[in-house]
């Protein structure tokens, strides 16, 4: 029983059409995303790619020349494309040696391949090599998520290349013994089909993989924007919640220790009232600011509501938290005679501090915290008061 002949320039010609079908696939799944820049150069990278094979297929004696170079050219630049797309996806800076490498090389390839009107194996092994270099740039790329989200994805796609490599590398070593003249052993016309369903399959994988962390990138953001407050950017109610509760095991399994500090903007109804929801909205958004500058990255900072906030100074205790809730107040009221609002006097905050112990919740020390906070209102407003000054007081 003998095989069909298989028809390595229609098996090129669908790679080249699937992966154009591919780029127009990643543009409708960015459609919807305002950060759809990094899939943008894959669609890109992909549609590069797929000219390329299309160019190559076209065989006409008086067009070789021109075909040529859009093949070579079109190929390196669809690498760069793609890499530069998982840099802007992952958040990144690109590696631009990296990329000046992988779209010169066919350009060199071009210039002494021989003849520069012909396709020789020379010309063929360099523009190879820059292929190679994409691999290998994205493996180590694909090394550092940006997001837990897509960590498996990534090393599922680390995965792919590396089955991949061995592959490449027997089809262009047979190239580079067909090009030093010795003889090919074994049915080459077998082997070429191999080569090219081998690659059909990898850029199909590869395409499939970037749709997917389209969309588990766009998944994770709605479930940040679940979780976020839309004015100030930082966490809403639920995510304050969703955090201290992991805060509450941290400090159960480590017997460690964490602060709250409830924050309310003195008569701030007065400021909506005499200049305006707009100028509120500015005010809250300043606080935001404020409170970012003020904590920690692995702190948890959020707007509980209105003009109310919380933050949980993680692994700080009650004297500390004192003091972060201090700077807060002095440069949230600094701050507000700078936001053009033609105040007489600037805008101050309460705030009510409370260390946490180990029998009492996250949740639980910001209702102890928000019974401060009005002691401190009741003080006299513009000061921070604590559960511990408070107890010494003589305080509830």
């Amino acid at each position: 029983m003998s095989l069909a002949p298989l028809d390595i320039a229609t098996l090129a010609l669908c790679r080249g059409l699937i992966q154009l079908l591919l780029s127009g696939l990643l543009l409708f799944a960015i459609r919807y995303d305002r950060d759809g820049s990094g899939p943008g150069y894959w669609a890109l990278g992909f549609a590069l790619n797929g000219l390329a094979l299309t160019t190559f297929v076209l065989r006409q004696p008086e067009l070789n020349a021109p075909l040529n170079i859009i093949n070579n050219l079109a190929t390196g630049f669809g690498s760069c494309a793609l890499l530069f797309g998982f840099w802007r996806f992952n958040k990144q800076q690109p590696l631009w040696p990296l990329l000046a490498l992988i779209g010169g090389l066919p350009i060199v390839s071009l210039i002494i391949g021989g003849d520069l009107w012909q396709n020789s194996a020379p010309r063929a092994l360099i523009t190879s090599s820059s292929l190679l270099v994409f691999y290998i740039g994205l493996l180590f790329l694909l090394d550092k998520p940006y997001r837990p989200e897509i960590e498996v994805l990534f090393r599922w796609l680390r995965r792919l290349i590396l089955a991949y490599l061995p592959i490449f590398f027997w089809q262009y070593g047979l190239l580079y013994i067909s090009w030093l003249g010795r003889e090919l052993t074994g049915p080459y016309e077998i082997y070429r089909a191999v080569f090219g369903i081998a690659a059909l399959l990898f850029t199909l994988t590869l395409a499939v993989a970037c749709i997917g962390l389209q969309f588990v990138r766009i998944s994770a953001h709605n479930a940040d924007s679940a979780v976020t407050d839309w004015l100030t950017g930082l966490l809403n109610r639920r995510g304050l919640s969703l955090l201290a509760t992991q805060d509450d095991a941290r400090r159960e399994r480590d017997r460690g220790v964490s602060a709250v500090i409830c924050l309310d903007i003195d008569h701030f109804k007065q400021v909506n009232d005499r200049l305006g929801h707009a100028a509120g909205d500015k005010v809250l958004q300043m606080l935001g600011e404020v409170i970012r500058a003020n904590v920690r990255g692995h702190d948890i900072a959020a707007r509980q509501g209105g003009e109310e906030f919380g933050v949980v100074l993680v692994g700080s205790d009650e004297i500390q938290a004192i003091q972060v809730a201090e700077r807060i107040r002095q440069d949230f009221s600094t701050r507000s005679l700078t936001l053009g609002l033609a105040l007489q006097d600037p805008i101050t905050l309460s705030a009510g501090v409370v260390g946490i112990a180990n029998d009492r919740t996250v949740l639980q020390a910001l209702d102890a915290a928000d019974v401060a906070l009005y002691a401190a209102k009741r003080a006299g407003r513009n000061r921070v008061m604590s559960a511990s000054s408070m107890a010494g007081a003589g305080g509830p």
